[in-house]
């Protein structure tokens, strides 16, 4: 979050939409990079399925690699990934 701060005072754009925009361009990145991980899924399944799948294929190719978990909850105006 201190860069998204510096960032921010650099910009004068405002820190969410700063981390929304970053989201979005890593999200098009990997989806790029790695279209079988977005396959049959929308956004918000896929969201849902990094810890299962996604972490699962990075352990196996780094296992010392601690990695975060995540959980989520649904709310009928979105999704709120809790990290």
């Amino acid at each position: 979050m201190a860069y998204v701060a510096a960032l921010s005072r650099q910009t004068g754009a405002a820190p969410d939409a700063l981390t929304f925009a970053f989201g979005e361009f890593l999200r098009a990145r990997f989806a790029t990079m790695h279209p079988e991980f977005f396959e049959g899924h929308a956004l918000v399944s896929f969201l849902k399925s990094v810890h299962d799948v996604i972490h699962v294929e990075v352990a196996k190719l780094h296992p010392d690699v601690v990695l975060p978990s995540f959980e989520h909850e649904d709310f009928p105006q979105g999704l709120v990934m809790l990290y």
